[in-house]
Order: C-alpha cells, then sequence, then structure tokens
C-alpha cells in the first residue's frame, strides 16, 4: 500500500499541475478570444480529442494488463505496431471530423486539427501503456508536459500584453505535444517497458485484440456519454454560445483530478493481480473520495457566481448555471469510474462496457427533447442524470454480479486512520 500511497500522490501532484496549467490557458484565452474565438477553438480540440481518444482502440489498456498478467507474447512488435495504428487513425478520424463541422470555420485550421489528433493520440498511447512502471514517473509526465509547455509559452503573451491569433495557440500546441512525444518515444525504447518476466499461458494477438476492443467499447459509450452536450451545442447553438458551454465544462472537469488521478493508480498497481485485494482497494478509495469530493463541489458551486466573471471577465457569466451542475456530474462520474477499477482490473472490461451501454440507452433517448432557451443548462443535468445512473448501475454489480457487498458511500473512522498511518510512515521513510 505504501508504493500505491507515492504513486497516487505523484499522480495527484501532476494532475494538480495539469489543472492549474488548463485553467491558466483557459482564462487566457478566453480573454484573447473572446466568446466567439474561444469557441471555434473549442470546437478544434473537441475534434482532435475525440479523434485521439476514438482511435486507442483499447491497445494500451490491453498492453498493461497483459504484461501485469505476465504473460508471454510478441509484445516489442505489438507496441510500435499499436502506437502506429493509433495515430494513423486518429488522423483519419479528424478528417472526418474537419469535414462534418464545415461551415464552422474548423475547415480552415484542418491541417492544424490534423496535427494535433494524430499527436494527442501518441500521447494518449503513451500514456495507456506508461503504467507498466508502477511508480507512474513517466506517466505523470506524459501528462504534465504537453499542458505545461503550451502554459509556459503562453506567458510572454501575458507579460508583453501581446496579441495572438488561433492559429498560433493551436501551433504551440502541435510543438508541445511533438516534443513530448519525442521523449516518450526513446523512453519506451530505453526502458523496453515491454519486458517482462513471462509465467503465464502465451498471449495470442486474437485474445489481446479482443481485451482492447472490449475495453475500447467502453471508452466510445463513455466519449459519446461525456461528450453528446458537445455535439449538440456545437450544431445546435452560434460558436459564442458554444464557447460558454465548453468552458464550462472544461473547468468543471478540474474538480475530478483527484479521483482520475486514484482510479489509474488503482489500476497500475492492482491490475492483473488478486481480486481481493482490489476489491478492497477500489472500495477504499471509493469510500475516501465520494462524499468529500461532493463537498468541495457544492462549495464550488457557491463560489462560481463571483469566480467566473473574475477570472473569465464579465462576458462569460452565463457559464455559471452549468458550471455548478458539471461539478456535480464531474464528481459522480469520478465516483462511477473509480467503482468500475474494480472490472477493468480485473479482466472483465465487457462488464463496464454493459454499464455504460445501460446507462447511455436513456440519456440518448432525452436528446431529441432537449431544445430551448435553456439548452446548456437542461444538457447539464442530462450529463449529471447519466453520471448518476451509470454510479447506481455500477454499485448494483457489486451484489448481483461480483457477490459482494455494496460499497460503502462514505469514509470510516478506520480509512481516516488507516489513511493517517500511511502518510506518517510516508513521511519517515
Amino acid at each position: 500500500m505504501a508504493s500505491f500511497l507515492r504513486s497516487s500522490s505523484l499522480t495527484v501532484l501532476s494532475t494538480v499541475g495539469v489543472t492549474v496549467c488548463g485553467l491558466f490557458t483557459s482564462v487566457l484565452t478566453a480573454r484573447l478570444l473572446g466568446p466567439e474565438g474561444r469557441g471555434l477553438l473549442a470546437a478544434v480540440i473537441l475534434i482532435a480529442t475525440l479523434a485521439a481518444r476514438s482511435a486507442q482502440l483499447g491497445l494500451g489498456s490491453a498492453f498493461v494488463y497483459f504484461v501485469k498478467s505476465r504473460r508471454a507474447g510478441p509484445m516489442a512488435v505489438l507496441l510500435p505496431a499499436a502506437a502506429s495504428l493509433v495515430t494513423l487513425a486518429a488522423a483519419a478520424l479528424a478528417l472526418l471530423g474537419t469535414h462534418l463541422s464545415s461551415g464552422r470555420g474548423v475547415e480552415n485550421l484542418s491541417w492544424l486539427t490534423l496535427l494535433l489528433s494524430a499527436l494527442m493520440a501518441l500521447n494518449t498511447f503513451v500514456i495507456a501503456v506508461s503504467p507498466l512502471r508502477s511508480d507512474l514517473v513517466f506517466h505523470n509526465a506524459a501528462r504534465l508536459l504537453p499542458n505545461l509547455g503550451y502554459a509556459l509559452a503562453l506567458l510572454p503573451v501575458l507579460a508583453l500584453g501581446l496579441h495572438v491569433e488561433l492559429p498560433w495557440l493551436l501551433g504551440v500546441q502541435v510543438l508541445a505535444y511533438a516534443g513530448v512525444n519525442v521523449a516518450s518515444i526513446v523512453w519506451m525504447a530505453r526502458a523496453r517497458i515491454w519486458s517482462a518476466e513471462a509465467s503465464g499461458a502465451a498471449l495470442g494477438v486474437v485474445e489481446f485484440v479482443r481485451y482492447g476492443l472490449l475495453q475500447h467499447g467502453t471508452v466510445l459509450v463513455g466519449l459519446l456519454v461525456l461528450n453528446f452536450d458537445k455535439l449538440i451545442a456545437l450544431g445546435a447553438s452560434s460558436l459564442a454560445n458554444f464557447g460558454f458551454y465548453a468552458l464550462a465544462f472544461s473547468v468543471s472537469r478540474m474538480i475530478g483530478s483527484i479521483q482520475d488521478a486514484l482510479s489509474t493508480a488503482l489500476f497500475s498497481r492492482y491490475a492483473g493481480g488478486s481480486t481481493q485485494v482490489l476489491s478492497e482497494k477500489v472500495n477504499f478509495v471509493f469510500r475516501l473520495t465520494f462524499v468529500p469530493m461532493l463537498l468541495v463541489a457544492a462549495l464550488g458551486a457557491l463560489l462560481s457566481p463571483w469566480v467566473i466573471p473574475l477570472l473569465f471577465g464579465t462576458a462569460f457569466r452565463p457559464v455559471v448555471t452549468p458550471f455548478c451542475v458539471l461539478l456535480f456530474e464531474c464528481v459522480v462520474g469520478g465516483a462511477s469510474w473509480t467503482l468500475a477499477q474494480r472490472f477493468v482490473g480485473a479482466g472483465r472490461p465487457g462488464l463496464v462496457f454493459f454499464r455504460q451501454a445501460i446507462a447511455a440507452v436513456p440519456v440518448l433517448c432525452a436528446i431529441p427533447f432537449v431544445q430551448g432557451e435553456n439548452l446548456f443548462v437542461t444538457l447539464s443535468y442530462l450529463m449529471l442524470a447519466g453520471a448518476a445512473l451509470r454510479l447506481a448501475i455500477s454499485w448494483a454489480m457489486y451484489p448481483t454480479v461480483l457477490g459482494e457487498p455494496l460499497p460503502t458511500p462514505w469514509p470510516t473512522r478506520a480509512d481516516l486512520a488507516y489513511l493517517g498511518r500511511l502518510i506518517k510512515r510516508q513521511r519517515s521513510a
């Protein structure tokens, strides 16, 4: 547990860094570009992000699971092949995305969008396979450095009061991802991350791909559930209004950083091992984060009517209401993903896919009825309903599928005492 605490602490610290960089760049780009320009930037980032994540095919997670399970296989060949595949697939999907978004101004930035998508896809793949090293040092570097590089490049703009255009901002992001990806390739080659003592049965390519596709099915449904609101907002409103909603969503994600970091550490440390230990640690992290993070979300919602206009300007005041709702959606969704590690880490990603698919049905059925002046508020509430449904299904799967007790949603005194001992032991070490 001490190694888990070290790796999760490092992940939390890097996530704080990503959060600070993201907040800084969000504030500066909002003030530089205004609502409409920020909306066009958000549209490009949305296309690049969806293309990069849709292209992963679950191959990174499959790599981690089977290497951690000590399965023998052609890992040295599978790794570069998978990296090349996801990079090319992302560029193709981005090309499709820019074509479907024609008329919004994205087509004028098509080459930058394709480059950014391909580089983001490779970075996402590296992040997915880097938990092969349980210390998560490079995992966190790969997450933090593109955001840090982008933020540092914007510092002179802020200091000198320069005016920059959207292509320049996208070009900086392309260069940041390119630099980190070169370092990532060198690291993977030198560390030979595919190397592990094989003691299990031989791994077939079909089995490898099957696990990846099941995991990817979960990711695809999750991408749809987490982005249908932005796709509707982009298609049904002006770029300025889309900029309002996209900003509310991106800033609200910052509250989920701790839950996301701990979920990553859980998978890295316990995937492919004892299911009893995995279940204990997942429940511990769930208890330790769910209710406390809900309280943090409540505090953020109370302060947002003053903080949002102060940071982004009075033009972004419409962000406040959807932002408040999306804060709670982020925490509930993060809790659901924490519980999902029990299934993914035990080699049963199909159960998480089943959960995602079932939870998506009622939310997607409600989309035709989402319209009117309160479009963005309605979308945010629909997102919250979907997150709550995913959490409820994950909860119910423990006694019905696993035969285990329902996870307790709040920390116990024993949890807090145990955490205190771990922190004390870590400091003394």
